[in-house]
């Protein structure tokens, strides 16, 4: 039979031979473990940050040939000599443009994120109908966030809208819910087409204002 010692017998055989200190030892642990429990910082959902940005462009309208080639191209040339840049993925699709933006470890992400939006203001030949890109930062300080994409290649975008709209009231209306936000719904606008030849005959003027 071996009587080889276990290594950390040492340990027992310390606290048997000192019980004062031993006990005292535990109390102090105990002390400090009741005080981490009510005063360091605690927090269910830390924010946490991925280290990826993510660029969202409506285009109203546009196919995803339209979208790849008049929305989502220009915004991957502007970013591309963005600092700590790892990866970029798009996806192009009916109306929409989504660029996923990855940086490399340790990179300072908000510092990043506006860089990506300086270069995208930058951008000037962009459609007149694309909505303005929105830039985000990919954390845990909103989530849970769910997305929901509608589409149709046969109801008119004037249906489509008031669908859109219904959906939201919807949500809005669940318990827990804290907003939902509406992307690449253009708003119903009036155009009036002004014969200028009978102004002039009828001496009537009109204003923009």
């Amino acid at each position: 039979m071996s009587n080889k010692r276990v290594p950390s017998m040492w340990l027992v055989d310390f606290a048997l031979s000192q019980p004062v200190l031993a006990n005292l030892t535990f109390i102090i642990l105990m002390i400090l473990g009741i005080y981490a429990l009510f005063n360091l910082p605690r927090d269910i959902n830390p924010d946490v940050s991925f280290e990826t940005a993510l660029i969202v462009t409506p285009y109203p309208g546009a196919t995803p040939e339209d979208v790849e080639k008049l929305v989502t191209i220009p915004i991957e040339d502007a970013i591309r000599n963005v600092k700590d840049l790892e990866r970029v993925i798009s996806t192009s699709q009916e109306n929409l443009s989504n660029i996923v933006v990855e940086f490399r470890t340790g990179a300072p992400i908000k510092e990043r994120v506006r860089d990506i939006q300086d270069e995208v203001d930058k951008i000037n030949d962009l459609p007149e109908d694309t909505e303005d890109p929105v830039i985000l930062e990919l954390n845990t300080s909103g989530w849970p966030v769910i997305t929901v994409v509608l589409s149709s290649a046969i109801l008119p975008e004037r249906s489509m809208k008031k669908i859109t709209e219904d959906l939201q009231d919807k949500l809005e209306d669940i318990p827990g819910v804290s907003s939902v936000d509406l992307a690449g719904v253009r708003e119903r606008e009036i155009w009036i087409n002004v014969d200028r030849f009978n102004l002039e005959r009828y001496q009537l003027g009109y204003s923009t204002a």
